[in-house]
C-alpha cells in the first residue's frame, strides 16, 4: 500500500521529514551536508535548505547534484538572501551575510514553514529541523510551528570546551582579556588542559583588551548556544601569501595550492610576484581555486596537509592518516592547532609566524627529518577514526541515537 505524505490527523502522525539549514559559510555547510547523506542512508527524508549565495557557488565547483541525486529522499531547497557579490564569504564580508539572511531571509523562511512548500499544508511536511542555531529567527519559528528544533554545533570539542564553556571562568580569573606580552603564559583555568594551552592557543577574541568589544559580548551571550566553525573565512594579507608561497617553493616539494577567490585581503596582482618564483611554481607546484578535499587529502601522492586548521579539515586530514602543518586563522582553529600539534602530535603548529623560512622547516619536517614519528602518531588516530564509523563504533551508535530521536519526535507532530 503506498505510504501517505498527506497532513497527519490525531490518529496518523507524520512521516519523518527533516529541514536541515545551515549557516551560509563553505566549512558549516559541508558538514551539514555529510549529516543529511547519513540521515538519507537512514532512510529519513530530507530537505536542504541553502541561501541563493552559498548555493551558487556549490553547484559551479563541487559534485553535490551528482552525488546527493543518488537519494531519492533527498531534495535542495534555496531561499533569497539578498546578497549580491559572487565571492565566497570572507571574513571581509560576513556581516553583509548575516545581514541579509536576517532581513530577506526570515520573512520568507517563516512564510515557507507556516504557509508554504514546508508548512503542514504541504505534501511532505516539516516534522523537524536540525539549524545552525547562529539563525535565530529559524529556531523562533520552529516555536511558532511546534517543530522540534535539533542545534548542530560545527565548531570543535576542544574550542567548545576551552573558549565557550570556560570563557567566564577565563575573564573571572583574570586570564582573559590579556596583553601580547603574556601570549606564552599558560593557562590555568580550564580543566583538563593544564600545562598544554598557552595563551596564544586560545580562541582570537580572547585577545581583545576590552571587554566591552561587541565581538566578545556576543561570544558571552551565545556560549551555551552557537558556537561554529569560521575555517572557511580565512584570509591573508599580500605579504603573508609571498611568505608562504617561498615557503613551498624553497623546500623542494611539489604542491597542491588550493586558494579560495577572495582570500586575499588586498586582492591579488600577480604583477607584484617575482618571475622566478612563478617559473619555479610552474615546474614544481599547482595553484586552483577550489579542488574535492577529501579525495585530494585520500590520494597516495599526498605526504603533508598545511591547513588553517578548520574543524573540518582538521577530520579529514585525521581520518586518512595525513600529517599537518598548522597555520591557524582564527576562532576554533587557534586551539585545534594546539591539540594537533600537542596532544594528538600528528603535525606542527606555526601560528602567529609567517616566515618562508618557519614554513620551509615545517614542510622538511613533516615530510623529511621527522616524518616517521608524525606518521606513526597519524597512523593511530586514522585508525581510531576508522573504528568510531565501524558498525559498532562510537560514531555509529551516536547517529543511531540521533534516527532513533528523528523518528520518535517526528511521531508526535500532527
Amino acid at each position: 500500500m503506498e505510504k501517505n505524505h498527506q497532513k497527519g490527523d490525531s490518529t496518523n502522525p507524520l512521516e519523518p521529514h527533516v529541514l536541515i539549514f545551515p549557516i551560509p559559510i563553505q566549512g558549516p555547510v559541508n558538514c551539514f551536508l555529510k549529516l543529511a547523506e547519513l540521515l538519507c542512508l537512514s532512510g529519513i527524508y530530507v530537505t536542504f535548505l541553502n541561501t541563493d549565495h552559498i548555493h551558487r557557488p556549490l553547484l559551479r565547483h563541487t559534485n553535490i547534484l551528482s552525488r546527493f541525486s543518488r537519494y531519492p529522499n533527498f531534495r535542495f531547497e534555496t531561499i533569497r538572501d539578498g546578497v549580491d557579490f559572487e565571492n565566497p564569504v570572507s571574513a571581509a564580508n560576513i556581516k553583509e551575510v548575516i545581514e541579509g539572511a536576517n532581513v530577506v531571509s526570515k520573512p520568507l523562511f517563516r512564510e515557507m514553514m507556516i504557509y508554504g512548500r514546508l508548512s503542514r499544508r504541504s505534501e511532505r511536511p516539516v516534522t523537524v529541523m536540525i539549524l545552525d542555531a547562529f539563525f535565530s529567527f529559524a529556531v523562533e519559528v520552529g516555536l511558532e510551528t511546534s517543530t522540534p528544533v535539533f542545534c548542530f554545533q560545527t565548531i570543535s570539542p576542544c574550542c567548545s570546551w576551552t573558549c565557550f564553556f570556560n570563557l567566564s571562568t577565563l575573564i573571572e580569573a583574570g586570564e582573559v582579556p590579556f596583553k601580547e606580552e603574556d601570549m606564552d603564559k599558560l593557562v590555568e583555568n580550564v580543566p583538563g588542559t593544564q600545562h598544554l594551552l598557552r595563551k596564544r592557543d586560545l580562541a582570537g577574541f580572547c585577545r581583545l583588551d576590552d571587554m566591552s568589544n561587541g565581538e566578545i559580548q556576543r561570544v558571552l551571550k551565545e556560549a551555551l548556544l552557537t558556537p561554529r566553525t569560521q575555517g572557511s573565512l580565512a584570509m591573508m594579507k599580500f605579504e603573508q601569501l609571498l611568505e608562504i608561497w617561498y615557503g613551498l617553493v624553497n623546500s623542494g616539494k611539489p604542491f597542491l595550492w588550493v586558494r579560495r577567490p577572495g582570500s586575499i585581503s588586498e586582492g591579488y596582482d600577480e604583477s607584484h610576484v617575482s618571475s622566478d618564483l612563478l617559473d619555479h611554481t610552474k615546474e614544481m607546484g599547482c595553484i586552483v581555486d577550489w579542488a574535492p578535499q577529501e579525495d585530494v587529502l585520500a590520494h597516495e601522492a599526498i605526504g603533508a596537509f598545511m591547513t588553517h586548521s578548520g574543524w573540518n579539515s582538521t577530520m579529514e586530514s585525521i581520518a586518512v592518516g595525513v600529517p599537518m602543518i598548522c597555520w591557524p586563522y582564527f576562532y576554533d582553529q587557534q586551539v585545534i592547532s594546539r591539540f594537533v600539534g600537542e596532544v594528538w602530535k600528528v603535525g606542527v603548529d606555526i601560528k602567529d609566524t609567517c616566515d618562508r623560512l618557519i614554513v620551509e622547516k615545517a614542510i622538511r619536517d613533516v615530510m623529511d627529518n621527522k616524518r616517521d614519528i608524525f606518521i606513526q602518531s597519524a597512523t593511530l588516530w586514522e585508525n581510531l577514526a576508522k573504528e568510531s564509523i565501524s558498525k559498532a563504533g562510537s560514531s555509529s551508535k551516536s547517529l543511531a541515537r540521533l534516527v532513533a530521536d528523528i523518528i520518535s519526535v517526528s511521531s508526535t507532530v500532527k
